[in-house]
């Protein structure tokens, strides 16, 4: 079934669903976005990625799902966008990652829709 297209929010900039066009994120700034949809380019949206510049060797990761069908799952991903580092899900509250002795540097998070789960996210990186 089709999802009703609903307004982007501003951090949300599609298309963001594969690791090169994934949007900036800034350390301890909240991010907002929405997956499971239909978006603007009228195609099923089942991931969102951004790129951070972490300025600490620990990544603390929350999503908080907002009106969520089912799971979301985030992930901390390396530079090359292709090992994944660290990851959790859920569907209510507050999803909580942590990942230690990390380089400072560039890496990758990526939010994904499980299953059939649609929905709005709050994101931020510590």
């Amino acid at each position: 079934s089709t999802k009703t297209i609903i307004p982007q929010y501003a951090s949300d900039i599609e298309p963001n669903n594969s690791f090169q066009y994934a949007t900036q994120l800034n350390n301890g700034v909240e991010a907002c976005g929405q997956i499971g949809f239909n978006n603007d380019t009228n195609r099923h949206d089942n991931e969102d990625w951004y790129i951070i510049q972490l300025n600490s060797t620990t990544a603390n990761i929350s999503l908080i799902p907002i009106d969520a069908t089912g799971s979301i799952r985030v992930t901390l991903i390396d530079s090359t966008a292709s090992n994944s580092l660290t990851s959790a899900y859920g569907n209510e509250n507050i999803i909580t990652c942590q990942r230690e002795k990390l380089e400072m540097g560039t890496y990758y998070i990526k939010v994904s829709a499980n299953g059939n789960t649609y929905g709005c996210y709050s994101l931020k990186v510590n």
